[in-house]
C-alpha cells in the first residue's frame, strides 16, 4: 500500500471499528465545513447551550500516514470556516477546535501509521511496521482509548446531556 493510501484505508477500518466500539458516534453524509466526510463523526448536541460536537480525524498534509484527532464545538451543524482553532482551555467549552491529545495528555498527539519520523507533539508509533493490519489494530485501539476519555469527560461534565441526531 502506498503511503498516501494508508490514511484512507485506516479511516475505512476505523469507521467499522467505531460502529461496534463507539456506536453513539454517527458518520456524516457530507463534508462539514472544512472537515471531510470520510474522517468526521457527529457526537451530538449539548442540550443547555445547543452546541454541536464533532470528532475530526485530521491527516497531516506534511507527513502522509500521520494523523491527529480534534474535538470540534460549534453553534450550528455547519462548522464555519473561521472557527477558532486549537484552543487550549477546554474548561469553558468555548466554540472552537480542541486537540484530543491536549485534552487527554496535556500535549498534542499524533499517530504514525507508517514507518518514518514523527514530527508533532506526543508521538504514537506501532510496535512494528511489518504488518499493516496489525498497525491499524494497534492505532485503532489507542485512538479509541483517547476518544473514550474525552467523551466521558464531555458527557460527564454536561450531565449526560448530549443528544444524538442522525446526520
Amino acid at each position: 500500500m502506498s503511503i498516501r493510501g494508508i490514511f484512507p484505508a485506516f479511516m475505512k477500518q476505523l469507521r467499522r471499528h467505531w460502529q461496534s466500539q463507539l456506536p453513539t458516534l454517527a458518520t456524516v453524509s457530507e463534508a462539514v465545513g472544512s472537515m471531510p466526510r470520510t474522517s468526521t463523526f457527529y457526537v451530538g448536541q449539548e442540550r443547555a447551550a445547543g452546541r454541536h460536537v464533532f470528532l475530526w480525524i485530521q491527516s497531516s498534509v506534511k507527513r502522509p500516514g500521520e494523523f491527529t484527532v480534534n474535538l470540534v464545538l460549534c453553534e450550528a451543524i455547519d462548522v464555519p470556516a473561521q472557527i477558532p482553532r486549537f484552543r487550549a482551555n477546554f474548561g469553558d467549552r468555548l466554540i472552537g477546535i480542541y486537540r484530543v491529545g491536549d485534552l487527554v495528555h496535556g500535549s498534542d498527539k499524533w499517530w504514525r501509521l507508517a514507518q518514518g519520523p514523527a514530527s508533532h507533539g506526543l508521538r504514537w508509533r506501532a510496535s512494528s511496521y511489518h504488518d499493516q493490519a496489525a498497525v491499524f489494530e494497534e492505532a485503532m485501539a489507542d485512538v479509541t482509548v483517547d476518544v473514550r476519555a474525552v467523551l466521558a469527560e464531555l458527557v460527564g461534565d454536561m450531565g449526560n446531556k448530549l443528544v444524538r441526531r442522525d446526520r
